[in-house]
């Protein structure tokens, strides 16, 4: 709630429209009483807490947003992490938590809520504190703050080990060309989702060329090969960070040919998504 909203409708002597304005949600979010399970009772205490928090900053909205999770909660309706779509995120951080929020609801789905309630909760406020700084985008150190309570908490979750074969795929190029057409962009499709549901891993995207042309030209045709494919990997939801990018120009032969020999298998870019 605006502090102007209060003193006009308070010199007006409105209660009734008093509602209208935002922020009046935290005292009902403070008075209520959770009757959920363990893990919406300790969602209720998290959500409470960033409401208050947005709220002692005169961020009303957000106060009213994160009072109506812990109602919600505390109501024993099932309240997951919010959507990404849900709030204005800016390019460059949409990537890294998108994949903070798949390994949420992976670590939610495989039964955290039950097994570990308080920490469960205390990673799904905190994503969710995260996204909000984070479309706020002013506020460096509590974006930070909040990453790192969502990260800390992540830690202290009891995963299933997994073993991580790394995936391996190869896009290929017609001659002289770093477009990627229908087909490669499908592969690039496989490989992202590959990525996007394995939280950890990273991405290898090392470009090639044939024997056509000087080893100088192939160079800088394999590099802008690798760089077409870590664009359209970003474009499918990777994070760029987790992208990393060689070229070894004719150098790496698929299939050994003499100079100048039109070769498809070595006209290519290979990814691998390891740990």
């Amino acid at each position: 709630m605006r502090l102007s909203c209060f003193k006009a409708l308070v010199a007006a002597g409105s209660v009734a429209a008093l509602s209208g304005c935002a922020g009046l949600m935290v005292s009902d979010a403070q008075n209520a009483t959770p009757t959920g399970t363990p893990f919406q009772n300790a969602l209720y205490e998290e959500y409470v807490a960033l409401a208050v928090a947005e709220y002692d900053e005169g961020d009303y909205g957000d106060s009213d947003f994160f009072s109506g999770k812990a109602l919600a909660a505390a109501a024993g309706e099932s309240v997951g992490p919010q959507p990404l779509e849900e709030r204005m995120l800016p390019e460059d951080a949409a990537g890294d938590l998108a994949d903070a929020r798949q390994r949420l609801v992976a670590a939610l789905t495989a039964g955290a809520g039950s097994s570990q309630p308080a920490i469960a909760a205390e990673a799904q406020a905190s994503f969710d504190c995260w996204m909000q700084e984070q479309e706020e985008n002013y506020q460096p150190d509590h974006i930070a703050a909040c990453r790192e309570a969502f990260e800390a908490a992540m830690a202290a979750l009891d995963p299933q080990p997994m073993v991580f074969e790394p995936k391996s795929f190869t896009v290929y190029f017609v001659t002289g060309s770093a477009e990627l057409t229908g087909s490669a962009l499908e592969v690039v499709r496989q490989a992202a989702d590959a990525a996007k549901n394995n939280a950890g891993t990273r991405i290898e995207v090392v470009g090639h060329t044939d024997t056509v042309g000087s080893a100088a030209a192939n160079q800088a045709l394999s590099e802008a090969r690798a760089q077409a494919v870590k664009q359209a990997l970003m474009e499918q939801g990777v994070a760029g960070g987790r992208v990393v990018v060689g070229a070894t120009g004719e150098q790496a032969l698929a299939e050994p040919t003499d100079d100048d020999t039109d070769n498809r298998l070595n006209r290519r870019v290979e990814i691998t998504v390891t740990k």
